[in-house]
């Protein structure tokens, strides 16, 4: 669960940045960066709930 946090965190960080070189464009390249934006974003968000969430109690 930790390993699958840590793939996230860092596929969304490389997804982020990677948005902010395509932004600048004024045609399809500008819709890929904001949907990079968007899917990096989401990923980071996954990731820390996934680094940052209690496990669930075993009964």
């Amino acid at each position: 669960m930790r390993a699958k946090g840590i793939v996230l965190l860092v596929l969304g960080v490389v997804l982020f940045a990677l948005s902010f070189l395509l932004l600048g464009a004024h045609n399809i390249e500008a819709m890929l960066g904001a949907l990079l934006m968007g899917i990096g974003a989401a990923s980071v968000v996954a990731s820390l709930s996934f680094l940052l969430g209690k496990k669930p109690k075993m009964q």
